[in-house]
């Protein structure tokens, strides 16, 4: 399956993605800011795919122009707490620092609030990663974590649907006002497929999305 949507393209992962996801986690410039820094094997992403490859997690290549450009992820989500832990890194090093990482995280996160039973998303951020710390907060993300106390090398932030609606009001419009204000779900015919179909037969969830959708399936 797929979601589109400002010009970027979100793929589920499939199991011939996670040797490219491997060498690019375990490449310095971006393991330096992860909690674990360990080097990954083979063996060990083999058995990480198939412990994330379920309807609770949600890991999407990004897709910028036909290009693989990062990852991105909702992961363990919580249908009685109704929240979720989000994460992003960006191999590209053109699109580092280019609308493509804010857009990617619109496009996520409008897709996790209006199609996943969401209300609440968690990220952690490396105590010295400025930019990202910076950057959440610009999203709507509230710190939990005190940054003068403690020596925690990673902060703890929270997102709910409310303040991302308020504090990305403008950046959504501008996404509209660059490709369009339409969205694209593409759903194939894995278990991943049959639960959003499931989802988007639901009248409460279809009355509230706000953007014009297209839903293709194979299903």
């Amino acid at each position: 399956m797929n979601w589109t949507q400002y010009g970027i393209k979100l793929s589920l992962i499939q199991e011939t993605d996670i040797e490219l996801i491997r060498n690019w986690r375990n490449n310095p410039a971006i393991n330096r800011y992860m909690e674990y820094r360990n080097f990954i094997t083979a063996e060990m992403q083999a058995e990480w795919f198939l412990n994330i490859n379920n309807i609770q997690n949600f890991f999407f290549i990004i897709e910028h122009n036909e290009q693989k450009v990062g990852l991105i992820s909702t992961s363990k989500i919580n249908i009685q707490t109704k929240t979720a832990e989000c994460g992003i890194f960006i191999w590209h090093e053109q699109s580092v620092g280019s609308h493509v990482p804010v857009f990617a995280v619109l496009a996520m996160l409008n897709f996790v609030f209006y199609f996943l039973p969401v209300n609440t998303t968690c990220i952690k951020v490396h105590r010295e990663n400025f930019k990202a710390r910076r950057y959440n907060e610009a999203l709507g993300y509230q710190p939990l974590t005190k940054t003068g106390i403690g020596e925690n090398l990673f902060l703890h932030y929270e997102l709910t649907k409310e303040n991302y609606l308020l504090n990305t009001e403008n950046l959504r419009k501008l996404g509209g006002k660059k490709v369009g204000n339409q969205a694209i779900l593409n759903i194939g015919k894995n278990q991943h497929g049959i639960y959003l179909l499931q989802r988007l037969n639901e009248t409460s969830l279809q009355q509230e999305i706000p953007f014009s959708l297209i839903v293709e399936t194979d299903c």
